[in-house]
């Protein structure tokens, strides 16, 4: 990673770690598709703008990683992309 981009993460991921952990923890038990995107959003839009986010690596990372949460303004199931609203309460729940 380079300087630019570790500044980046550093000032929108890292920084944001006690919002991030309180929007992915929300999100993780909402019951409907408008609680989950009401959770995510505050995290989510840290995203917009990011370099991360535009050269892919963030979404490459979340995929490796096999995540689970909030990252390149999508939420991840075990490395899958979800949209924002769909949250993974709602999609065991829909089982």
């Amino acid at each position: 990673m380079n300087f630019a981009k570790r500044r980046a993460w550093l000032a929108n991921c890292r920084r944001a770690g006690a919002l991030w952990t309180r929007a992915e923890a929300a999100w993780a038990v909402a019951t409907s598709e408008e609680e989950a995107a009401a959770a995510a959003a505050p995290a989510l839009a840290k995203c917009r703008g990011c370099p991360l986010l535009v050269s892919g690596e963030c979404f490459e990372w979340a995929q490796t990683d096999h995540y689970y949460g909030l990252a390149a303004e999508l939420s991840w199931v075990d490395g899958t992309p979800r949209t924002a609203k769909y949250g993974p309460a709602v999609e065991q729940r829909a089982s």
